[in-house]
């Protein structure tokens, strides 16, 4: 199957989970909310229930029945045991006699522990604050005070007042999740695209190179033995060698995404090599650039994968002599223990990059380049970070005076671990 046609299968399923995501949850929401208002509204309807019950025995009663009695006993067996909430009944100078749903053992106030009438008086001055009191008279005049009574809210009435707050947090949670999860997934997608590209690339790079290899062998025997062509033979092993690094680019794009397997390298021998390679390819004269090694890691064999490795060092000194071009100056590489890990830094005299850089640059497609794709952190990021275990930041940097980026391996020898 094409890469194009993978990545667009990948793109529909991610937008159709996306709509089953958003629609699934949609509908548990609504569901919810139709739930909980059911309930809600059936605690309200046996509230309002209790008056026109009151109504139909009243109606209902005989003449010979004491009205005075009937109130006092529905009162006593049908709206106080149906209360839910605190309420206080109390004299007309405010002491309490009677109390419910409130966590004060029923007995005579002057007997209560002080810690118990601390409680009833608080929930009291509580109660006055939200004006939940009413005055009881004994005369339609209201001309005698004989107490009041204090309520709090019913359950029903909290639960509908904490309704729209309850269902925002799940509106916000839904959108917060949901957000979440769309990013995850596109970073995810973004890390198969590039994993995807990485390997299409090893995969166009591996026939031509393996052909010029040919045609190198075919030249090579047919000149062999020829003393003349002595000069076009050593032209040929110089093409070997650039064909043999363009085999190892493409081995290392194919590493991308692929379990590897690491071994007992000699970094510091490592370090030399690539050091070695770019002394030979930067600028001398007049802007000449200085490649200096300090090394106190000497016979210290971690494992590693050494081609993986090589193409992180090798991307961040490309990137130290890009940010001298047309300067002259010095690049050093130091390489040391540090605690449990080994520390190599990387520090130019470059251009320098600003503070809001030093995490975006490791991101692919960001460059500070006119050209390239802003691959190379990226990719160095994931093999030091994902297959090595280790680290890789931006230790300093200042604009026209230079840059360090330090990579942190763990010191982790012998035997063959596998990474992915």
């Amino acid at each position: 199957m094409k890469f194009g046609t993978q990545l667009k299968i990948l793109n529909n399923k991610t937008s159709n989970i996306i709509k089953i995501y958003f629609i699934v949850g949609s509908v548990v929401i609504l569901v919810g909310f139709l739930f909980f208002t059911n309930l809600l509204s059936q605690d309200i309807r046996e509230d309002v229930c209790i008056v026109p019950d009151l109504y139909a025995q009243f109606i209902g009663l005989p003449d010979t029945e004491n009205l005075e009695n009937f109130l006092t006993d529905y009162f006593m067996t049908k709206i106080i045991p149906a209360i839910d909430y605190p309420i206080v009944f109390c004299d007309s100078m405010q002491v309490p006699f009677s109390w419910e749903n409130i966590n004060v053992e029923q007995r005579n106030y002057s007997s209560l522990e002080a810690a118990d009438k601390e409680r009833l008086d608080k929930m009291m001055k509580r109660l006055h604050r939200l004006g939940n009191y009413l005055p009881l008279y004994l005369d339609k005049h209201r001309t005698k005070l004989i107490g009041y009574v204090y309520f709090g809210e019913t359950k029903s009435m909290r639960q509908l007042r904490y309704m729209p707050y309850v269902a925002s947090v799940f509106v916000v949670i839904f959108i917060g999740v949901g957000a979440f999860a769309l990013g995850y997934m596109r970073r995810n997608e973004k890390n198969r695209i590039w994993i995807g590209l990485a390997k299409e690339t090893a995969h166009q790079f591996g026939t031509p190179t393996s052909s010029l290899m040919g045609w190198l062998q075919i030249m090579e025997n047919r000149l062999e033995g020829d003393e003349a062509n002595h000069e076009l033979v050593e032209y040929i092993n110089h093409m070997y060698k650039d064909v043999s690094r363009l085999q190892n680019v493409a081995s290392r794009f194919g590493k991308v995404g692929s379990t590897i397997k690491l071994k007992g390298v000699d970094l510091d021998k490592l370090i030399v090599e690539i050091v070695e390679y770019f002394k030979n390819r930067v600028p001398t004269g007049k802007n000449s650039i200085k490649i200096l090694y300090f090394s106190e890691i000497h016979d210290i064999i971690l494992n590693l994968d050494e081609d993986l490795i090589k193409w992180s060092l090798e991307n961040l000194l490309k990137n130290a002599i890009d940010a001298m071009v047309g300067m002259e100056g010095r690049i050093i590489v130091t390489a040391a223990p540090v605690d449990n890990m080994i520390s190599i830094r990387i520090s130019d005299e470059g251009r320098g990059l600003p503070r809001g850089m030093f995490k975006q640059i490791f991101l692919a497609g960001v460059t500070t380049k006119e050209r390239g794709w802003g691959l190379g952190l990226s990719l160095a990021k994931r093999i030091i970070e994902e297959y090595h275990s280790g680290k890789i930041r931006v230790v300093q940097s200042e604009i026209n005076k230079g840059t360090t980026i330090e990579i942190l391996l763990p010191v982790v020898t012998g035997g063959e671990n596998g990474g992915s």
